[in-house]
Protein backbone atom coordinates (compact mmCIF):
# COMPACT_ATOMS: atom_id res chain seq x y z
CA UNK A 1 0.00 0.00 0.00
CA UNK A 2 1.50 3.29 -1.10
CA UNK A 3 1.61 6.16 1.18
CA UNK A 4 -1.98 7.94 -0.43
CA UNK A 5 -3.54 4.59 -0.70
CA UNK A 6 -2.78 4.41 3.40
CA UNK A 7 -3.93 8.09 3.60
CA UNK A 8 -7.48 7.81 1.75
CA UNK A 9 -8.19 4.45 3.23
CA UNK A 10 -7.63 5.96 6.76
CA UNK A 11 -9.51 9.07 6.02
CA UNK A 12 -12.44 6.55 4.97
CA UNK A 13 -12.44 4.10 6.89
CA UNK A 14 -11.09 6.15 10.93
CA UNK A 15 -14.10 5.75 13.84
CA UNK A 16 -13.94 8.41 16.55
CA UNK A 17 -13.97 6.32 19.77
CA UNK A 18 -15.38 9.58 21.88
CA UNK A 19 -12.66 10.59 24.28
CA UNK A 20 -9.35 12.36 23.91
CA UNK A 21 -6.05 11.73 24.86
CA UNK A 22 -3.84 14.57 26.40
CA UNK A 23 -0.14 15.35 24.93
CA UNK A 24 1.97 18.22 25.55
CA UNK A 25 2.32 20.18 22.62
CA UNK A 26 3.59 23.76 21.78
CA UNK A 27 4.33 23.96 25.46
CA UNK A 28 1.02 23.10 26.86
CA UNK A 29 -1.23 20.13 27.62
CA UNK A 30 -3.62 20.05 24.98
CA UNK A 31 -6.49 17.02 23.48
CA UNK A 32 -6.33 14.50 20.69
CA UNK A 33 -9.01 13.31 19.89
CA UNK A 34 -8.55 9.40 19.51
CA UNK A 35 -9.88 7.26 16.57
CA UNK A 36 -10.00 3.46 15.55
CA UNK A 37 -7.99 2.50 12.27
CA UNK A 38 -7.10 -0.84 10.31
CA UNK A 39 -3.95 -2.09 11.30
CA UNK A 40 -2.96 -2.92 7.62
CA UNK A 41 -3.08 0.86 6.96
CA UNK A 42 -0.18 1.86 9.03
CA UNK A 43 3.84 1.71 8.54
CA UNK A 44 6.74 1.22 10.20
CA UNK A 45 8.31 4.74 10.45
CA UNK A 46 12.38 3.55 8.57
CA UNK A 47 13.42 7.02 10.00
CA UNK A 48 12.87 5.99 13.82
CA UNK A 49 16.19 6.98 15.87
CA UNK A 50 14.88 4.26 18.38
CA UNK A 51 16.48 1.90 15.99
CA UNK A 52 18.47 3.99 14.00
CA UNK A 53 21.67 1.90 14.99
CA UNK A 54 20.72 -1.63 14.27
CA UNK A 55 18.90 -0.22 11.02
CA UNK A 56 22.27 0.73 9.86
CA UNK A 57 24.11 -2.48 10.64
CA UNK A 58 21.28 -4.41 8.53
CA UNK A 59 21.49 -1.76 5.86
CA UNK A 60 25.35 -1.99 5.30
CA UNK A 61 25.06 -6.32 5.40
CA UNK A 62 22.34 -5.64 2.84
CA UNK A 63 24.72 -3.07 0.43
CA UNK A 64 21.15 -0.95 0.23
CA UNK A 65 18.73 1.14 2.30
CA UNK A 66 15.87 -0.39 4.06
CA UNK A 67 12.49 0.68 1.55
CA UNK A 68 9.32 -1.18 2.64
CA UNK A 69 7.80 0.93 -0.41
CA UNK A 70 9.77 -0.74 -2.72
CA UNK A 71 11.01 -4.14 -1.23
CA UNK A 72 7.68 -6.02 0.60
CA UNK A 73 10.47 -7.93 2.24
CA UNK A 74 11.84 -4.89 4.08
CA UNK A 75 8.96 -4.73 6.27
CA UNK A 76 9.79 -8.48 8.14
CA UNK A 77 13.45 -6.97 8.23
CA UNK A 78 12.29 -3.85 10.36
CA UNK A 79 10.00 -5.80 12.50
CA UNK A 80 12.81 -8.23 13.20
CA UNK A 81 15.13 -5.11 13.96
CA UNK A 82 12.06 -3.96 16.68
CA UNK A 83 11.28 -7.29 17.99
CA UNK A 84 14.73 -9.34 17.85
CA UNK A 85 18.41 -9.54 19.44
CA UNK A 86 21.48 -11.24 17.97
CA UNK A 87 20.36 -10.34 14.18
CA UNK A 88 21.51 -11.95 11.07
CA UNK A 89 20.96 -11.37 7.32
CA UNK A 90 19.89 -13.49 4.78
CA UNK A 91 21.22 -12.42 1.45
CA UNK A 92 19.62 -15.14 -0.47
CA UNK A 93 16.26 -13.73 1.05
CA UNK A 94 17.26 -10.38 1.52
CA UNK A 95 16.33 -9.76 5.14
CA UNK A 96 17.71 -9.67 8.52
CA UNK A 97 15.92 -12.39 10.89
CA UNK A 98 16.80 -12.99 14.85
CA UNK A 99 15.76 -14.25 18.44
CA UNK A 100 12.63 -12.74 19.63
CA UNK A 101 14.35 -10.56 22.69
CA UNK A 102 12.80 -10.56 26.14
CA UNK A 103 11.45 -7.10 25.56
CA UNK A 104 9.23 -8.18 22.29
CA UNK A 105 8.17 -11.20 24.52
CA UNK A 106 7.27 -8.72 27.64
CA UNK A 107 5.48 -6.41 25.38
CA UNK A 108 3.64 -8.96 23.41
CA UNK A 109 3.01 -10.71 26.48
CA UNK A 110 0.69 -7.42 27.83
CA UNK A 111 -0.43 -6.70 24.86
CA UNK A 112 -2.36 -10.21 24.43
CA UNK A 113 -3.68 -9.63 27.97
CA UNK A 114 -4.71 -6.68 28.14
CA UNK A 115 -4.81 -5.18 24.68
CA UNK A 116 -3.86 -1.55 23.50
CA UNK A 117 -3.26 0.82 26.63
CA UNK A 118 -2.46 4.24 25.10
CA UNK A 119 -2.79 4.94 21.25
CA UNK A 120 0.03 4.84 18.55
CA UNK A 121 0.61 8.83 17.16
CA UNK A 122 0.58 8.27 13.70
CA UNK A 123 0.67 10.91 10.31
CA UNK A 124 -2.68 11.16 8.17
CA UNK A 125 -0.39 8.61 5.87
CA UNK A 126 -0.27 6.15 8.32
CA UNK A 127 3.27 6.33 9.12
CA UNK A 128 3.72 6.19 12.87
CA UNK A 129 6.16 8.14 14.96
CA UNK A 130 5.50 6.59 18.64
CA UNK A 131 4.58 2.86 18.65
CA UNK A 132 6.67 1.39 16.24
CA UNK A 133 7.56 -1.72 18.70
CA UNK A 134 3.68 -2.20 19.37
CA UNK A 135 3.25 -1.97 15.17
CA UNK A 136 6.27 -4.13 14.69
CA UNK A 137 4.79 -6.99 17.45
CA UNK A 138 1.65 -6.96 15.86
CA UNK A 139 2.29 -7.27 12.67
CA UNK A 140 4.23 -10.27 13.75
CA UNK A 141 1.64 -11.37 15.47
CA UNK A 142 -1.02 -11.24 12.40
CA UNK A 143 1.66 -13.37 10.27
CA UNK A 144 1.78 -16.02 13.29
CA UNK A 145 -2.50 -16.19 13.25
CA UNK A 146 -3.29 -13.94 16.04
CA UNK A 147 -5.12 -11.10 14.22
CA UNK A 148 -5.81 -8.01 15.59
CA UNK A 149 -6.95 -5.67 12.50
CA UNK A 150 -8.14 -2.37 14.54
CA UNK A 151 -5.78 0.06 16.71
CA UNK A 152 -6.08 3.29 18.33
CA UNK A 153 -4.59 6.09 17.12
CA UNK A 154 -4.10 9.81 17.65
CA UNK A 155 -3.93 11.75 14.08
CA UNK A 156 -0.98 14.65 14.30
CA UNK A 157 -1.67 16.51 11.09
CA UNK A 158 1.07 18.61 9.88
CA UNK A 159 -0.86 21.63 8.98
CA UNK A 160 -1.35 21.50 12.65
CA UNK A 161 2.02 19.84 14.26
CA UNK A 162 5.42 20.58 11.96
CA UNK A 163 7.80 18.10 11.90
CA UNK A 164 9.91 20.11 14.49
CA UNK A 165 7.39 19.92 16.77
CA UNK A 166 6.51 16.80 16.56
CA UNK A 167 10.41 15.80 16.95
CA UNK A 168 10.20 17.64 20.03
CA UNK A 169 7.05 15.70 21.45
CA UNK A 170 8.60 12.14 20.54
CA UNK A 171 11.76 13.05 22.06
CA UNK A 172 9.45 14.02 25.65
CA UNK A 173 7.57 11.10 25.22
CA UNK A 174 10.68 8.18 24.33
CA UNK A 175 14.38 10.10 25.17
CA UNK A 176 13.74 9.91 29.00
CA UNK A 177 12.74 6.58 28.82
CA UNK A 178 15.43 5.01 26.52
CA UNK A 179 18.29 6.38 28.52
CA UNK A 180 16.05 4.94 31.97
CA UNK A 181 15.74 1.70 30.32
CA UNK A 182 18.55 1.22 28.01
CA UNK A 183 21.52 3.52 29.05
CA UNK A 184 23.84 2.09 27.06
CA UNK A 185 22.50 2.09 23.76
CA UNK A 186 23.51 4.13 21.05
CA UNK A 187 20.41 5.14 19.66
CA UNK A 188 19.67 7.13 22.59
CA UNK A 189 22.47 9.36 22.24
CA UNK A 190 21.18 9.76 18.47
CA UNK A 191 17.70 10.86 19.60
CA UNK A 192 19.35 13.36 21.62
CA UNK A 193 21.84 14.36 19.21
CA UNK A 194 18.97 15.26 16.88
CA UNK A 195 17.79 16.79 19.92
CA UNK A 196 20.77 19.28 19.93
CA UNK A 197 21.00 19.48 16.23
CA UNK A 198 17.35 21.19 16.38
CA UNK A 199 18.87 23.11 19.01
CA UNK A 200 21.58 24.58 16.60
CA UNK A 201 24.58 23.27 18.87
CA UNK A 202 28.04 24.40 18.20
CA UNK A 203 29.59 20.69 19.33
CA UNK A 204 33.05 22.76 18.81
CA UNK A 205 32.03 25.36 21.74
CA UNK A 206 32.10 24.16 25.43
CA UNK A 207 29.66 26.95 26.32
CA UNK A 208 27.19 25.79 23.35
CA UNK A 209 27.25 22.69 25.00
CA UNK A 210 26.23 23.96 28.13
CA UNK A 211 23.28 25.79 27.19
CA UNK A 212 22.03 22.87 24.98
CA UNK A 213 22.28 20.66 27.83
CA UNK A 214 20.42 22.72 30.49
CA UNK A 215 17.37 22.63 27.40
CA UNK A 216 17.61 19.17 26.84
CA UNK A 217 18.26 18.02 30.89
CA UNK A 218 14.78 16.62 30.83
CA UNK A 219 15.10 14.82 27.77
CA UNK A 220 18.13 12.84 29.28
CA UNK A 221 16.68 10.95 31.53
CA UNK A 222 17.60 12.88 34.80
CA UNK A 223 16.17 16.64 34.41
CA UNK A 224 19.84 17.23 35.31
CA UNK A 225 22.41 19.83 33.24
CA UNK A 226 25.54 17.68 34.36
CA UNK A 227 24.36 14.49 33.03
CA UNK A 228 23.38 15.83 29.67
CA UNK A 229 26.05 17.45 29.52
CA UNK A 230 27.97 14.48 29.63
CA UNK A 231 25.66 12.79 27.12
CA UNK A 232 26.64 15.51 25.02
CA UNK A 233 29.94 14.81 25.11
CA UNK A 234 29.76 11.25 24.88
CA UNK A 235 28.20 12.22 20.89
CA UNK A 236 31.24 14.61 20.78
CA UNK A 237 33.67 12.18 21.08
CA UNK A 238 31.59 9.59 18.98
CA UNK A 239 31.89 11.57 15.95
CA UNK A 240 35.64 12.82 16.80
CA UNK A 241 36.46 9.31 16.37
CA UNK A 242 34.62 8.05 14.15
CA UNK A 243 36.13 11.10 11.81
CA UNK A 244 39.59 9.73 13.49
CA UNK A 245 39.33 6.14 12.25
CA UNK A 246 37.89 7.03 9.06
CA UNK A 247 34.03 6.52 8.85
CA UNK A 248 32.32 9.14 9.67
CA UNK A 249 28.81 8.70 11.24
CA UNK A 250 29.05 5.11 11.71
CA UNK A 251 27.51 5.02 14.67
CA UNK A 252 26.26 1.61 14.66
CA UNK A 253 30.06 0.59 14.94
CA UNK A 254 29.94 1.64 18.48
CA UNK A 255 26.68 0.12 19.45
CA UNK A 256 27.57 -1.40 22.71
CA UNK A 257 30.33 1.23 23.68
CA UNK A 258 28.58 4.46 25.03
CA UNK A 259 29.75 3.70 27.97
CA UNK A 260 33.96 4.40 26.64
CA UNK A 261 32.80 7.23 25.09
CA UNK A 262 31.56 8.98 27.88
CA UNK A 263 34.95 8.39 29.50
CA UNK A 264 36.47 10.00 26.17
CA UNK A 265 34.49 12.95 26.25
CA UNK A 266 35.02 13.82 29.57
CA UNK A 267 38.73 13.61 28.75
CA UNK A 268 37.59 16.20 25.59
CA UNK A 269 35.78 18.12 28.33
CA UNK A 270 39.38 18.94 29.40
CA UNK A 271 40.76 20.75 26.37
CA UNK A 272 39.85 23.93 27.58
CA UNK A 273 40.91 23.85 30.61
CA UNK A 274 44.15 22.86 29.35
CA UNK A 275 44.61 23.74 25.63
CA UNK A 276 48.04 23.04 25.43
CA UNK A 277 48.48 19.46 26.87
CA UNK A 278 45.06 17.86 26.43
CA UNK A 279 45.41 17.14 23.19
CA UNK A 280 47.79 14.18 24.16
CA UNK A 281 44.89 12.80 26.67
CA UNK A 282 42.51 13.11 23.64
CA UNK A 283 45.14 10.86 21.98
CA UNK A 284 45.74 8.84 24.57
CA UNK A 285 41.91 7.78 24.79
CA UNK A 286 42.04 7.07 20.90
CA UNK A 287 44.83 4.76 21.22
CA UNK A 288 42.86 3.51 24.32
CA UNK A 289 39.33 2.72 22.58
CA UNK A 290 41.24 1.65 19.30
CA UNK A 291 43.16 -1.10 21.40
CA UNK A 292 40.23 -2.52 23.12
CA UNK A 293 40.81 -1.14 26.67
CA UNK A 294 37.61 -0.51 29.16
CA UNK A 295 36.09 2.90 30.34
CA UNK A 296 37.80 2.02 33.32
CA UNK A 297 40.73 1.92 31.63
CA UNK A 298 40.29 5.50 30.24
CA UNK A 299 38.85 6.79 33.43
CA UNK A 300 41.73 5.96 34.99
CA UNK A 301 44.29 7.64 32.14
CA UNK A 302 42.04 10.57 33.22
CA UNK A 303 43.12 10.37 36.63
CA UNK A 304 46.77 10.31 35.85
CA UNK A 305 46.86 13.06 33.84
CA UNK A 306 45.40 15.27 36.07
CA UNK A 307 47.55 13.79 39.21
CA UNK A 308 50.73 12.66 37.79
CA UNK A 309 51.64 14.16 34.24
CA UNK A 310 55.09 12.86 34.27
CA UNK A 311 53.57 9.49 34.56
CA UNK A 312 50.71 10.19 31.75
CA UNK A 313 54.02 11.79 29.30
CA UNK A 314 55.63 8.58 30.16
CA UNK A 315 51.87 6.25 29.18
CA UNK A 316 51.83 8.38 25.99
CA UNK A 317 55.65 7.29 25.12
CA UNK A 318 54.42 4.02 25.61
CA UNK A 319 52.07 3.97 23.23
CA UNK A 320 53.88 5.94 20.13
CA UNK A 321 56.57 3.66 20.79
CA UNK A 322 54.55 0.33 20.17
CA UNK A 323 52.32 1.92 17.07
CA UNK A 324 55.68 3.11 15.67
CA UNK A 325 57.63 -0.60 16.18
CA UNK A 326 54.35 -2.22 14.70
CA UNK A 327 54.98 0.31 12.03
CA UNK A 328 51.60 2.03 12.51
CA UNK A 329 51.79 4.84 10.62
CA UNK A 330 48.50 6.47 11.92
CA UNK A 331 46.52 5.23 8.59
CA UNK A 332 44.27 2.36 7.39
CA UNK A 333 44.75 0.78 3.99
CA UNK A 334 42.75 2.70 1.99
CA UNK A 335 40.93 -0.68 1.12
CA UNK A 336 41.30 -2.28 4.31
CA UNK A 337 38.45 -0.58 6.20
CA UNK A 338 37.84 -1.27 10.05
CA UNK A 339 38.18 -4.38 12.45
CA UNK A 340 33.81 -4.73 13.05
CA UNK A 341 32.35 -7.59 15.34
CA UNK A 342 29.80 -9.74 13.43
CA UNK A 343 26.18 -8.17 13.07
CA UNK A 344 25.14 -11.12 15.74
CA UNK A 345 27.64 -10.63 17.97
CA UNK A 346 26.84 -6.14 17.86
CA UNK A 347 23.00 -7.10 18.56
CA UNK A 348 22.79 -9.96 20.97
CA UNK A 349 21.06 -9.14 24.22
CA UNK A 350 23.47 -7.28 26.82
CA UNK A 351 22.92 -10.55 29.30
CA UNK A 352 23.65 -13.13 26.99
CA UNK A 353 27.02 -14.64 28.47
CA UNK A 354 28.32 -16.89 25.51
CA UNK A 355 29.30 -13.94 23.72
CA UNK A 356 31.83 -11.14 24.30
CA UNK A 357 31.39 -7.37 25.07
CA UNK A 358 32.86 -6.44 21.55
CA UNK A 359 36.03 -3.95 21.56
CA UNK A 360 35.36 -0.44 19.97
CA UNK A 361 36.01 -0.39 16.57
CA UNK A 362 39.49 0.49 14.97
CA UNK A 363 41.07 0.77 11.75
CA UNK A 364 41.74 -3.03 10.61
CA UNK A 365 46.01 -3.41 11.10
CA UNK A 366 45.87 -1.21 14.37
CA UNK A 367 48.56 -2.72 16.72
CA UNK A 368 45.87 -3.41 19.72
CA UNK A 369 47.96 -6.18 21.55
CA UNK A 370 51.12 -4.24 21.59
CA UNK A 371 49.39 -0.80 22.19
CA UNK A 372 47.07 -3.07 24.93
CA UNK A 373 50.41 -4.20 26.79
CA UNK A 374 51.81 -0.71 26.68
CA UNK A 375 48.52 1.23 27.77
CA UNK A 376 48.41 -2.24 30.80
CA UNK A 377 52.51 -1.63 31.52
CA UNK A 378 51.55 1.96 32.22
CA UNK A 379 48.41 1.93 34.27
CA UNK A 380 49.91 -0.94 36.03
CA UNK A 381 53.13 1.68 37.37
CA UNK A 382 50.59 4.37 37.89
CA UNK A 383 48.40 1.84 40.54
CA UNK A 384 51.19 0.70 42.10
CA UNK A 385 52.53 4.11 42.80
CA UNK A 386 49.69 4.49 44.90
CA UNK A 387 51.09 1.68 47.31
CA UNK A 388 53.07 1.84 49.92
CA UNK A 389 56.44 0.96 49.44
CA UNK A 390 56.67 -2.00 51.01
CA UNK A 391 53.67 -3.31 48.95
CA UNK A 392 55.09 -2.19 45.66
CA UNK A 393 58.33 -3.99 46.16
CA UNK A 394 56.59 -6.97 47.62
CA UNK A 395 54.98 -6.84 44.03
CA UNK A 396 57.53 -6.46 42.08
CA UNK A 397 59.14 -9.53 44.17
CA UNK A 398 56.63 -11.41 43.21
CA UNK A 399 56.57 -11.05 39.84
CA UNK A 400 60.36 -11.28 39.28
CA UNK A 401 60.31 -14.37 41.03
CA UNK A 402 57.51 -16.13 38.74
CA UNK A 403 60.05 -15.33 35.90
CA UNK A 404 61.21 -18.62 34.46
CA UNK A 405 65.05 -17.87 34.50
CA UNK A 406 65.80 -21.02 31.61
CA UNK A 407 62.97 -19.18 29.67
CA UNK A 408 64.68 -15.82 30.15
CA UNK A 409 68.07 -17.46 29.64
CA UNK A 410 66.93 -18.66 26.23
CA UNK A 411 65.27 -15.56 25.15
CA UNK A 412 68.19 -13.50 25.28
CA UNK A 413 70.86 -16.16 23.57
CA UNK A 414 68.13 -16.17 20.96
CA UNK A 415 68.34 -12.49 20.47
CA UNK A 416 65.27 -10.97 21.81
CA UNK A 417 66.31 -7.46 22.38
CA UNK A 418 63.07 -6.49 24.33
CA UNK A 419 63.53 -8.58 26.82
CA UNK A 420 67.25 -8.08 27.05
CA UNK A 421 66.78 -4.38 27.33
CA UNK A 422 64.17 -5.25 29.98
CA UNK A 423 66.44 -7.46 31.96
CA UNK A 424 69.05 -4.60 31.65
CA UNK A 425 66.92 -2.04 33.06
CA UNK A 426 65.65 -4.50 36.15
CA UNK A 427 69.56 -4.91 36.86
CA UNK A 428 70.24 -1.08 36.55
CA UNK A 429 67.07 -0.29 38.71
CA UNK A 430 68.62 -3.24 42.02
CA UNK A 431 71.96 -1.59 41.21
CA UNK A 432 71.13 2.24 41.32
CA UNK A 433 69.09 1.14 44.27
CA UNK A 434 72.07 -0.18 46.19
CA UNK A 435 72.72 3.45 48.29
CA UNK A 436 69.65 3.45 49.61
CA UNK A 437 71.08 0.24 52.00
CA UNK A 438 74.38 1.70 51.93
CA UNK A 439 75.80 -0.15 50.28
Amino acid sequence: MTPEERRIEIASRKQSQGVHHRLWCKEAWQPFEVFRVPVNALALNVENKRFAAERNLVEEKLGRALDPETHEVDEESLVSILCDNSLEVDLVEGKAYGKPSKDYEALRDDWLQRKQAEPLWIRPDGTVHNGNRRLAMLKRLRSEGTVTDWVDVIILDPSQIDDTELFRMEQREQLAENFKKRYADINALLALREAAEQENIDWADPRSLETVANILKHFAGKDDRRYALVQLGAIRAIDAYLDFIGVPGAYHLVRRQVEVFREVGKCMALLEEYPDEADELVAASFAFAQSGRTYLDIRQLRDMFLNDRARFERLYGRIAEAEEQAGWSGESPTDAGTDAPDLDVLTAPDDDDDLPDPDTVSPSGYPKEDVSRAILDGLDEYNASTLEIAAQLSQSLARLEGIDLDRLVSDIQAGNEKVRSLTERVIEWAENTRSALGQ
